[in-house]
């Protein structure tokens, strides 16, 4: 159609549910272009996710994309873990609000670290709400600013954080339930 060279796209907080991402994924299927995509708070559940894993594949040009606050579980995780792992150009990704479990962060794991250029992340494990974020703001190493006992936590932060001296800041803070 008529919308393959958008560029940005922003749908946060609009309900999609699962059958809307079956929708949306049909249509950006062809948006190669897209650079931005904010699908914040919309429902999305593993359904949906599975669904946009094959449209996200192709979009090799997206450097921000929002999944935060969808419910995907560890299901969604690992069905977006290869799509992901072909978008290295990612300055930004949003995936907190998933509760994804170790099963799925050790899914993504790989794909995140084919993001160079990625300098924004957010994470949510789960029940336990621990948040992991980088950001160029934080200085602190994640030792100092895990508590004691969210060790899975830290193992997978000192990986994505990379060989001493890396220029990405990683730190994770407990968020209040």
């Amino acid at each position: 159609g008529k919308m393959v060279n958008m560029t940005v796209l922003d749908l946060h907080r609009n309900e999609l549910g699962a059958a809307g991402a079956v929708a949306l994924a049909g249509m950006l299927d062809t948006m190669d272009s897209m650079t931005t995509l904010r699908l914040g708070a919309n429902m999305i559940n593993a359904g949906g996710a599975r669904a946009l894993s094959g449209a996200l594949g192709k979009m090799v040009k997206m450097t921000e994309l929002d999944l935060s606050d969808n419910e995907m579980g560890e299901e969604g995780a690992k069905a977006l873990a290869v799509a992901l792992g072909k978008m290295v150009n990612m300055t930004s990704l949003r995936l907190g609000g998933n509760a994804i479990g170790k099963e799925g962060a050790v899914a993504l794991l790989p794909s995140l670290l084919r993001m160079v250029k990625l300098s924004t992340f957010e994470l949510d494990f789960g029940p336990s709400k621990v948040w992991a974020s980088a950001s160029s703001e934080y200085r602190k190493p994640p030792s100092e600013v895990l508590e004691e006992g969210w060790n899975d936590t830290l193992r997978f932060l000192r990986e994505l954080q990379g060989p001493a001296g890396s220029t990405k800041c990683w730190h994770a803070r407990l968020m209040l339930a």
